[in-house]
C-alpha cells in the first residue's frame, strides 16, 4: 500500500525513561539520575528489565524503517 499513512505519537524521552525506570519498582536498586548515569557507560548487549534504558528514546532508528 505505497499510499498507505502512518501516524506516530512520540513521548519525551526522559518521560519515557522516567516511566521505565517506575515500572522496574524496587528492582533497581538505585535512584533514576544513578541509573542515567549506569545507562552512559552501559555498554553491554544483554536485554534486561532496565537495558537497554536510554537507547529506547533514540526515535530515529526505529522512525527510520518507515521512511
Amino acid at each position: 500500500m505505497p499510499n498507505a499513512k502512518i501516524i506516530m505519537v512520540l513521548r519525551n524521552p526522559v518521560d519515557r525513561a522516567f516511566s521505565q525506570y517506575k515500572q522496574a519498582g524496587g528492582r533497581v536498586g538505585k535512584s533514576f539520575r544513578d541509573q542515567v548515569r549506569t545507562s552512559l557507560n552501559n555498554k553491554s548487549d544483554k536485554f534486561e528489565l532496565l537495558n537497554p534504558f536510554l537507547a529506547f528514546g533514540l526515535y530515529h532508528e526505529q522512525i527510520s524503517r518507515y521512511t
